[in-house]
C-alpha cells in the first residue's frame, strides 16, 4: 500500500458516507451519483486493504477499522477546509446547520434543494440526518424538520406539511388487486413497524399504521406483513412491485406524479401528526435561518397543493 497517494477526494466521500451512513443521502450531499459514491469507497477499501463498512442488508455501519480512521480524517479534512477559507476568504460564506429524519432528507428534501442552493450561491447548507431528536439550544445544529415535533421551552415550532397515511402499489400491481380487498392476502404489505425511544413511547406512525390496519376489512393475521423501521424503505419496496406499502403520503407524492405509484383502494387517512420546523427562539431574527425557511415555506405550499389532489386540503391537519 502507497499511503501518500490516497485519493483525498476519497477521504472526503468516506466521511461523509461515515456520517450519514447511507450512501444514498452521502451522494446527494456530494452531487455525485450513488454509483460513484460506492466505486470511490471501494477504491479506498482497495488502497487501504481493510474494510471501512458492514454493508447489511438495509443499512450501513462502520467497521473498528472504518471508526478508527473516521476520527483521524474528520478533523483533518475540518483543518483544510479552515485553511482554505482564511486563504481564499470564503469564510464568509454563511453557514446553516439542519437536522431531519433521513427518510424525509432522501424523500423529499435532497430532490429539492438544488433549487435552493442555484439562488443561493454564498450559502452552505449542512445536513444532519437522524432518527433521535438533536438539542437544538446548546447544541452545534441550528434547525429541525421533524415529524410530530413536540412544543419545548426555548423552541419555536412551526407547522409546515400536513400527511395522511395510505395504501400504495405500482399500477401494475393495483390492476391485479383490483377492487376485492382479499387479494392483500396474495401480497406482502411493508408498514412503517413500532419503534420505541428510551422512554418506550410508541412511534406516532407506527402505532397509527396498526390502527389503520384495524380498520380494514380483512384478518390481519392473515396478511404477509414486513416492518421497516426506515420509511423511506417502505416506500422503496413498494416501488420494487413486489410489495404493497402503507406509508405517509408525504413521501410518495412525487413517485404518485410520476405515475409509478398508485394509491389502492382509495385508502387514505388524514395522520394526527405532520412535519414542522422547530429552530430556538433566540434564533428567530438569524438571517441564515430566514432565507433557508423562506425557501422551505415556498416549497411546502407547492407541496401541499400537489398532495391535495390525492386527498383533500381541508381534511389534513394544518
Amino acid at each position: 500500500m502507497d499511503k501518500h497517494n490516497l485519493s483525498l477526494n476519497g477521504l472526503r466521500v468516506f466521511e461523509v458516507s461515515a456520517r450519514h451512513l447511507n450512501f444514498t443521502l452521502a451522494a446527494g450531499e456530494l452531487s455525485i451519483t450513488q454509483a460513484a459514491v460506492s466505486q470511490q469507497i471501494r477504491n479506498l477499501e482497495s488502497q487501504l486493504d481493510i474494510k471501512l463498512f458492514n454493508r447489511l442488508p438495509r443499512s450501513l455501519t462502520l467497521t473498528l477499522p472504518g471508526q478508527e480512521l473516521l476520527a483521524a480524517v474528520r478533523p483533518a479534512l475540518d483543518s483544510i477546509n479552515s485553511a482554505i477559507d482564511r486563504i481564499t476568504g470564503a469564510g464568509s460564506q454563511e453557514i446553516l446547520t439542519v437536522t431531519t429524519l433521513p427518510s424525509f432528507a432522501s424523500r423529499w428534501l435532497i430532490p429539492r434543494l438544488d433549487s435552493f442552493q442555484q439562488a443561493n450561491h454564498n450559502f452552505e447548507l449542512h445536513l444532519h440526518t437522524s432518527g433521535q431528536k438533536t438539542d437544538l439550544i446548546s447544541g452545534n445544529v441550528d434547525a429541525a424538520i421533524r415529524l410530530d415535533a413536540q412544543d419545548a421551552e426555548g423552541l419555536v415550532k412551526e407547522f409546515i406539511i400536513p400527511d395522511a397515511l395510505c395504501m400504495v402499489g405500482t399500477p401494475e400491481l393495483a390492476a391485479r388487486l383490483g377492487d376485492n380487498f382479499e387479494n392483500l392476502y396474495k401480497q406482502p404489505l411493508s408498514m412503517d413497524g413500532l419503534r420505541f425511544s428510551d422512554n418506550q413511547k410508541a412511534d406516532l406512525t407506527g402505532r397509527e399504521t396498526e390502527d389503520y390496519l384495524q380498520g380494514l376489512p380483512l384478518d390481519k393475521r392473515k396478511l404477509k406483513i414486513t416492518e421497516f423501521s426506515a420509511s423511506d424503505n417502505v416506500v422503496l419496496s413498494a416501488l420494487s412491485g413486489k410489495a404493497t406499502a402503507l406509508t405517509r403520503l408525504s413521501l410518495c407524492v412525487d413517485d404518485l406524479d410520476a405515475g409509478r405509484l398508485k394509491i389502492l383502494f382509495h385508502l387514505c387517512k388524514p395522520l394526527t401528526h405532520g412535519t414542522s420546523f422547530v429552530y430556538p427562539g433566540f434564533r428567530a431574527d438569524d438571517r441564515r435561518l430566514l432565507i433557508f425557511k423562506d425557501w422551505l415555506y415556498q416549497e411546502a405550499k407547492v407541496f401541499n397543493d400537489r398532495m391535495a389532489k390525492y386527498y383533500p386540503a381541508s381534511t389534513l391537519r394544518t
